[in-house]
């Protein structure tokens, strides 16, 4: 139903809204439906997939709301979307919402894609309890604080995306983000972390993308990151990174300065920089 002319009022008792078995609903570019839209019922159990993308929707998310990108959408995000056991996708990219993430996301155990990037979320990450199998979870351009977690980080065995980039989050990166074992892209940059890089970073044997720019780590970059021969993309620029830059063997012989730039007390090639036994 891509670029359509409905519009008004999509009938509730005997509407599409009524359909308990509906799983999939797409209706990008539909340009003036009212926002009662929203006001969902919660029959729908069945829902794995709802698009309203570009729809010019405005006001707040009263019920479900699941795949709603580049509208005007305010306001906190209602806590009984973790009732939706069924759902697989939240993607709800370039809107104005707020307030933190519920923790009855713990709750939605069928969760592969979780998109909150771009809105003005704040609080800090939620921990869950238990395993749960999220692949993907892209909360970049947010206003997240805190630390992140460090009992979280095994509790997601096939996670493959974590994106967390231009928030507030602080505190050290915790040993445990070894764990995330299926790891392809972590990009954590454009925050307020300190301490060192931990060394538990090469047990990410999958990882093709690793952004730790601009931040405030210290301490040495560690060395056996040269084991991470899936590796692509590195980034370690502007922090406060001390010592000798890795042996540019593998894929550590790809990156260049601009990898590394942005501390001065790095040294060692690609830098112009050159090391002695006491450093730069």
């Amino acid at each position: 139903m891509n670029f359509c002319e409905f519009n008004g009022v999509l009938p509730r008792d005997r509407g599409i809204l009524n359909f308990k078995n509906l799983e999939y609903f797409n209706m990008d570019f539909c340009t003036a439906f009212s926002n009662s839209f929203l006001q969902m019922s919660e029959s729908m159990a069945s829902l794995k997939y709802l698009s309203l993308s570009n729809s010019y929707l405005n006001g707040t998310i009263l019920d479900q709301g699941l795949y709603i990108s580049d509208n005007n959408i305010s306001g906190n995000i209602p806590t009984r979307l973790g009732n939706l056991s069924f759902l697989d996708t939240i993607m709800m990219p370039s809107n104005r919402l707020e307030g933190p993430i519920p923790s009855a996301f713990c709750q939605l155990r069928h969760l592969e894609i979780l998109d909150l990037s771009r809105n003005n979320i704040s609080g800090s990450l939620p921990s869950c309890s238990s395993p749960f199998n999220i692949r993907r979870v892209h909360l970049s351009k947010n206003m997240l604080q805190g630390p992140l977690l460090g009992d979280w980080m095994n509790r997601l065995p096939q996670l493959r995306y974590l994106i967390l980039a231009n928030n507030g989050l602080e505190g050290e990166i915790p040993l445990q983000i070894g764990e995330l074992s299926r790891i392809h892209t972590l990009n954590l940059s454009h925050n307020n972390l300190t301490g060192e890089s931990p060394v538990t970073f090469s047990h990410m044997k999958q990882v093709e993308s690793l952004d730790l720019s601009y931040n405030n780590l210290n301490g040495k970059i560690p060395p056996r990151l040269i084991e991470l021969n899936a590796l692509a993309v590195f980034s370690v620029a502007f922090n406060n990174l001390s010592g000798k830059t890795p042996d540019r063997v593998a894929q550590f012989g790809t990156f260049e300065e601009d990898s590394y730039e942005g501390n001065p007390f790095l040294c060692g090639q690609p830098l112009l920089k050159s090391c002695n036994e006491n450093g730069p």
